[in-house]
């Protein structure tokens, strides 16, 4: 796997708004299913709730409860995306970012996914002179647990959404960002004291490796294989634009001294990763500016 494709990876898994609702949903259904099996086939029910339902009754309340989990979970994603394009427009769309991250909305959207799947298995596996007593109470106390949690995430997304909850949570991230992007502080001494290859040098005799992919702004770039990189072919490697800098499809993306060296240019694009959009990760001013 390459450094821009662990790169990618770890980002969808950091930001994705279905991907770990879906994956923590599957499980539950996955474990929770077999021990409902076993509770029901040794008869026991843990006692509340319904002890005279039948087959009948238990179709129809968990075709209603699946179809309107299924419709909840439609109305409530959205009425989210309604709300934070409204915000974003009045404040900036970077806030759509943090708003999708939120845990809460997360954990919100996984008991609705997990209320309407479970609640389907259980339906289809009614039978006449079988009902899965537990699987219905575990069914109706997980649609239950969903409308606490939606209650509690509404005024969570309304505070969330205000200028000065924004702002600190703005400087919560910009914050890490900075000392992610600048682990070490700015020694003046140490800076002009630093051994580098004179830039005139590198533009003078320098071969030039172009962008060849689709436009885009310089996201990250795998800082300890481009330094392996130069080590394995002895040269020099420079990334010619800055995180954050927007790169063009021909414009120049690395420069490599002696120019004569064996650097396959296409292994030097799979260390860069260009994406759509800044966040705070690349542009850490983003911050100061709100």
């Amino acid at each position: 796997m390459t450094w821009l494709q662990r790169y990618r990876l770890l980002q969808f898994l950091k930001t994705s708004f279905w991907f770990w609702p879906f994956i923590v949903m599957l499980l539950a259904a996955v474990v929770v299913l077999p021990i409902v099996t076993w509770f029901s086939a040794h008869g026991y029910a843990l006692g509340f709730l319904w002890h005279d339902l039948t087959a009948a009754r238990a179709r129809v309340v968990l075709s209603v409860l699946s179809a309107s989990m299924l419709t909840f979970l439609v109305f409530v994603l959205s009425s989210l995306v309604m709300v934070v394009q409204l915000a974003s427009a009045q404040l900036t769309p970077r806030i759509m970012a943090i708003t999708f991250a939120d845990i809460q909305g997360r954990i919100m959207t996984c008991m609705l996914l997990f209320s309407f799947l479970f609640g389907t298995v259980i339906l289809a596996r009614v039978e006449d002179d079988q009902v899965h007593l537990l699987g219905v109470k575990i069914t109706v106390l997980s649609v239950l647990i969903s409308i606490i949690l939606f209650l509690r995430f509404i005024p969570h997304l309304g505070m969330s959404l205000r200028p000065i909850s924004l702002m600190h949570k703005v400087a919560e991230e910009g914050h890490s960002a900075i000392e992610n992007v600048y682990p070490k502080s700015y020694d003046t001494a140490a800076a002009e004291k630093a051994d580098r290859v004179p830039r005139k040098l590198l533009r003078k005799d320098a071969r030039v490796i172009p962008y060849d992919g689709p436009s885009g702004v310089l996201m990250a770039f795998g800082a300890t294989d481009l330094v392996r990189a130069a080590q394995t072919a002895g040269c020099t490697i420079e990334l010619e634009p800055q995180v954050g800098n927007f790169v063009s499809r021909g414009d120049p993306l690395f420069l490599t001294f002696p120019p004569d060296r064996p650097v396959d240019a296409r292994i030097l694009h799979q260390m860069v990763a260009i994406g759509p959009e800044r966040t705070l990760e690349q542009d850490p001013a983003f911050a100061f500016r709100i």
